[in-house]
């Protein structure tokens, strides 16, 4: 399902423990990467996957996606995909 909405307003409850994959390339901003994170962790599956897109290191316009990628790192096993601006968390 693809759901097509700002998600500051998007009521993820019915979504909880529901979701394969999430594709998070939304807002760059700190509070909007936080705030699709979080939501994203309370709807994923086991085994499901969360992709973030825009992960540029010492790119500006990517500087609060890279930095709470790095945050989040620290207590959650992710993996930069080499060559591509993607990271990705697999729910084990």
């Amino acid at each position: 399902q693809v759901i097509f909405q700002n998600s500051i307003d998007f009521d993820h409850n019915i979504f909880k423990n529901k979701m394969d994959l999430i594709f998070i390339d939304g807002g760059h901003t700190y509070s909007i990467v936080k705030n699709d994170t979080e939501k994203s962790f309370d709807m994923l599956k086991t085994n499901g996957i969360i992709l973030w897109h825009d992960y540029v290191p010492g790119k500006r316009s990517a500087q609060d996606v890279v930095k709470y990628i790095h945050e989040i790192s620290t207590e959650k096993k992710l993996y930069s995909i080499r060559g591509t601006s993607l990271v990705y968390y697999k729910n084990e």
